[in-house]
């Protein structure tokens, strides 16, 4: 079964095979059908995906579902936790979906060299170590929380990935390091969620070609 934007989290959970510590929320659903609605309206016959930290891989897989394009979805996920789910998901998109190709990447993201991607999508960790409450499943934690280096290499890694024509769909609370910003433009935005004042916000970068020159 797919997830379908606009139903409640309780449908989503049952559509993915997940680990038990961990469940994704609404804001990959949402970041998901941005990234899908952003690539249709480009109407490229084949698109290459990079999902980047992907988890389950929820988000690249569900932007494969969506799109009209043929796709080669690389899945990268260092945290060996992930490994089975990621691997159920896999076999049951490629029976949805017989013009997706799956490329697993069972490493840290600093290893990647991948060309010619279109699309780079992520929903990162929205805190940073020492930063809110911390909970007690340390596995959890490393998917909600980074350290400073690992941001900023983690931003360094998808500008060196990213072409003229490459589009960057991120789900974030807090925007990205200025080195970052200093070298993207961005090219739509919109809140995901509201809780307490704290925004999600979908955002999709492209590279700035002046900035660059």
């Amino acid at each position: 079964m797919r997830a379908y934007f606009g139903l409640p989290s309780s449908f989503f959970m049952t559509d993915y095979h997940q680990p038990e510590f961990y469940r994704f929320n609404e804001d990959s659903i949402k970041l998901a059908t941005m990234s899908a609605s952003i690539m249709n309206q480009e109407s490229r016959p084949s698109i290459r995906v990079l999902d980047l930290g992907c988890g389950c891989g929820v988000v690249g897989m569900e932007l494969a579902r969506s799109v009209a394009s043929r796709v080669d979805l690389y899945l990268c996920e260092a945290q060996v936790d992930y490994q089975e789910s990621i691997s159920v998901n896999v076999a049951s998109l490629c029976l949805d979906r017989k013009d997706v190709l799956c490329h697993l990447s069972h490493c840290s993201w600093g290893k990647l060299a991948i060309d010619n991607l279109d699309l780079i999508i992520s929903n990162p960790p929205y805190f940073l170590i020492g930063h809110g409450q911390q909970g007690t499943d340390l596995r959890r934690e490393r998917a909600r929380r980074w350290s400073t280096s690992e941001r900023d290499e983690f931003y360094q890694k998808i500008l060196a990935l990213s072409n003229p024509q490459t589009k960057i769909c991120l789900c974030l609370r807090d925007r990205p390091p200025q080195f970052f910003m200093d070298r993207v433009v961005i090219v739509h935005e919109e809140v995901f969620n509201e809780r307490e004042s704290v925004l999600t916000i979908g955002i999709v970068f492209a590279l700035n070609i002046e900035a660059d020159k």
